[in-house]
């Protein structure tokens, strides 16, 4: 996005099992739809490939996130 406003953003972690099914777009509104990429499951195995672009360890936080799972 090119804008020089600024931008607050609140990202949300889930621990989940993906059974089964596609992540969809399908509910997003039209706003949403131009600003937004579709989500996609990434396995943990290969968390560590994954670029974040925000400032957070996002890869400490996996990983606390599955010690306190057991996983």
């Amino acid at each position: 996005m090119n804008s020089k406003k600024p931008i607050h953003g609140i990202l949300l972690y889930y621990l989940v099992k993906n059974t089964r099914g596609e992540v969809s777009t399908k509910y997003l509104d039209d706003f949403e739809k131009n600003y937004v990429e579709k989500s996609e499951w990434v396995s943990v195995k290969r968390i560590n490939k994954v670029k974040f672009y925000n400032p957070v360890n996002n890869l400490r936080l996996i990983k606390l996130a599955l010690k306190k799972a057991n996983l």
